[in-house]
């Protein structure tokens, strides 16, 4: 450290030398605020207790890990952000990214974004607290999918495989459809489309605000309603404004 004279000013200066982080030759981690690099893996990690490094078995790895104790370990795989992880088991270790406060990417080829969210193989998950089971895709808040099911909306859940659920807490089953803010389709193969809609029978089908139907019962307006085997057709109530 010395001073130097610029321009009828004194400036305080300071050299710093050597390595900025650390380089080693087996798995990055890190201690606190440190930042390290594996170059025969392409691994790197920075943050308190992060690491990066290959999954078991593997000589490659190319992963990135930061934030506090984020954790990147098979192929390809990346975690960012504090106790976010990205690290395959059972046999699938890469291509998986999670981003957030302890976002899990569990499985291969899995995408985990947001606070607490998880996603397991081939599966994506977007927003706080989503969960995506294999090949299922869950966006918002509290979103849930179930394997090759899709839920979009906060709190939206599509529980049954094969199942979609669209609208905030919209409910699906088994290969079952809902649409609408509140919408409730959990029986085998049913449809609700509609705000508070609910098809509450299997195969049963409802189109309309509040609409609601039973075993393979089909009802379209709203609030219309229709027993087990039947149809309904037509609005029951209008409304004045």
């Amino acid at each position: 450290m010395h001073l130097v004279r610029h321009f009828g000013r004194i400036v305080l200066c300071a050299a710093i030398t050597g390595p900025v982080g650390l380089w080693s030759s087996t798995t990055a981690s890190t201690g606190t605020n440190i930042t390290t690099q594996d170059t025969s893996n392409n691994d790197y990690a920075s943050g308190n207790g992060a690491s990066a490094g290959p999954y078991p078995g593997y000589s490659d790895s190319s992963c990135s890990a930061i934030g506090i104790g984020a954790t990147a370990e098979g192929e390809y795989n990346t975690a960012v952000g504090a106790q976010a992880k990205a690290v395959g088991t059972g046999g699938w270790p890469g291509y998986e990214t999670a981003l957030g406060y302890n976002a899990d990417a569990a499985q291969y080829d899995s995408t985990a974004l947001g606070a607490l969210s998880y996603a397991n193989i081939n599966a994506v998950s977007v927003g706080e607290s989503a969960t995506a089971a294999v090949a299922g895709v869950a966006v918002g808040y509290d979103a849930s999918a179930a394997s090759n099911s899709t839920a979009l909306g906060w709190g939206a859940n599509a529980s049954g495989m094969q199942s979609v659920a669209i609208g905030q807490s919209s409910q699906a089953g088994a290969d079952a459809i809902a649409v609408g803010a509140g919408a409730t389709a959990n029986y085998q193969e049913a449809l609700a489309v509609g705000v508070a809609s609910k098809a509450e029978g299997d195969y049963s089908a409802v189109y309309g605000y509040e609409a609601t139907a039973v075993d393979f019962g089909t009802s379209v307006g709203s609030s219309s309603s229709a027993a087990d085997g039947a149809s309904a057709l037509g609005a029951c109530r209008s409304r004045v404004a």
